[in-house]
């Protein structure tokens, strides 16, 4: 599993989450279609416990680029702009490439003060 940022743009940044899915794994997400202008993408309402997300987001928390309540889903995969595809690539596919946006008013993920110690 992998990541990296983008340059931030207004309060805004871009950042790519790589990760791997079995089959019988869930992916752990709440996600919603939205339009703003002549952008479609993906809202992540929540992320659940135990999903493929929140492992991926305790793997990356030390660096600040955990998916959060309020982030975007830009693409997965090369499904991008397309609500249909983008949702069947989450469902369907093992390998996942999820460019995500984080704007200034998305729910940045805290770790309690116990597992802030264990991922020192």
């Amino acid at each position: 599993a992998g990541g990296g940022a983008g340059a931030p743009t207004d309060g805004q940044f871009v950042f790519e989450a790589i990760m791997l899915k079995s089959q019988d794994e869930r992916l752990g997400i709440d996600v919603v279609p939205i339009t703003f202008c002549e952008f479609v993408g993906l809202s992540v309402l929540n992320v659940a416990r135990n999903g493929v997300v929140d492992s991926w987001n305790q793997y990356q928390a030390k660096n600040r680029l955990c998916i959060c309540p309020g982030d975007t889903l830009m693409s997965v995969n090369d499904a991008r702009g397309d609500i249909k595809a983008m949702m069947q690539e989450l469902r369907c596919s093992c390998d996942l490439r999820l460019l995500v946006l984080r704007r200034p008013n998305s729910q940045q993920q805290q770790l309690p003060p116990q597992q802030q110690q264990q991922q020192q």
